[in-house]
């Protein structure tokens, strides 16, 4: 959570992307023990200022304009 307002000043927004194999993580200041607890990431991401629209972008935008790039780009 600390590192995103860093990397979205240096890499900017459309960058940007959460994701996870999710084995769950207790480190740091968040204890998220299944999927179902993943609001609490997104909750005290946004608590870090950023808007709907880059919310958004974190959460999904930005990986499915990446995969739909790829998926339309022609192979070989």
């Amino acid at each position: 959570v600390n590192i995103l307002p860093i990397k979205t000043n240096s890499w900017g927004e459309n960058v940007i992307a959460v994701g996870t194999d999710f084995d769950g993580f207790d480190e740091g200041e968040l204890d998220i023990a299944h999927i179902g607890e993943m609001e609490q990431l997104y909750d005290a991401v946004k608590k870090r200022g950023f808007s709907e629209r880059q919310m958004e972008k974190f959460w999904s935008g930005n990986a499915m304009r990446v995969i739909n790039e790829v998926l339309s780009t022609p192979c070989g």
